[in-house]
């Protein structure tokens, strides 16, 4: 993987990156100089190729970048930094102040997961890179995991001389107030989950309950019970959904939390078997033998 950068006082500022795949790691010094910053537009646009001499070499870019991993020295993404990233999945960041420039992540369609290599007690630059973005979000701290959902927002003409209302609909806008400061209030998003539940899909509700108690910092008993009890009340939607996405992380997350029954994992393999998902009952099987040897 190569690097171009421009030198700044106390480091360096990424320009662009060049390899032949879509997973970049930005390592906290190049050149022995750390990294400080990514240029605005960095990773935007479409990936092109060059002959090195060595070989061909692709500029990672919006139609092929796909995961990011930014590093601890980072003080600052550029504005439009991953714009038009439509690839662009899950992007891991310090828990330590960053600027988050303008418009930073603007049509990164698939990006749905966020992960903060911190505490969720710990000051983050999440809350800057939440504001920016209305789609449906995972967030996994180190010790926390949460879910934060779409919302929607409109303007409605209320009046003759061009008088409209913001009108927004979803309760990912008020999970996405749940900061004091730019450390995330866990305990108020836990509030968020009681009203959201009049709101919400099944789908979601259950993401965020899945997701909460997969890490379940801070998580009183009666809290914990509205979220358990409305996961199992839901479970075979979820496991559905599990399924169709193939992806079993929050499953092994609950069962070794103890949240799933063996009625549970009996129905997660019938379906897994029914749609011949082999690679999946292997692991269920073998991650239910851990848990019953705990």
């Amino acid at each position: 993987m190569r690097f171009e950068y421009t030198e700044l006082p106390d480091g360096i500022s990424i320009d662009a990156v060049y390899g032949d795949m879509g997973d970049v790691v930005i390592p906290d010094v190049i050149d022995g100089k750390p990294v400080r910053e990514i240029s605005e537009y960095a990773f935007s646009g479409k990936n092109t190729d060059s002959d090195t001499g060595d070989g061909i070499e692709f500029r990672l870019a919006g139609d092929v970048l796909g995961f990011v991993t930014l590093p601890d020295t980072l003080r600052k993404i550029g504005n439009l930094c991953f714009y038009q990233c439509y690839e662009l999945k899950s992007v891991s960041i310090p828990n330590t102040a960053i600027e988050i420039g303008s418009d930073a992540f603007m049509n990164c369609k698939k990006l749905d997961t966020i992960r903060i290599r911190g505490s969720v007690k710990e000051a983050s630059s999440l809350r800057q890179i939440l504001l920016q973005r209305t789609s449906a979000t995972d967030v996994w701290f180190e010790d926390a995991a949460v879910h934060f959902s779409e919302y929607t927002e409109k303007y409605d003409l209320i009046g003759p001389a061009h008088i409209f209302e913001l009108n927004i609909e979803g309760e990912g806008f008020r999970a996405r107030k749940c900061f004091d400061g730019d450390v995330f209030d866990i305990r108020m998003y836990d509030d968020v989950f009681e009203k959201a539940a009049d709101t919400e899909d099944e789908k979601t509700l259950c993401k965020m309950a899945a997701l909460r108690l997969s890490r379940p910092i801070s998580l009183d008993d009666k809290i914990k019970e509205n979220y358990l009890s409305y996961l199992l009340d839901h479970m075979d939607r979820y496991v559905d959904e599990a399924i169709k996405d193939k992806d079993l992380s929050l499953i092994k997350s609950l069962g070794g939390e103890g949240v799933l029954s063996d009625e549970h994992i009996a129905y997660a393999l019938k379906k897994m078997t029914a749609v011949r998902w082999t690679e999946g009952v292997a692991k269920l099987l073998s991650w239910k033998k851990e848990w019953d040897n705990k």
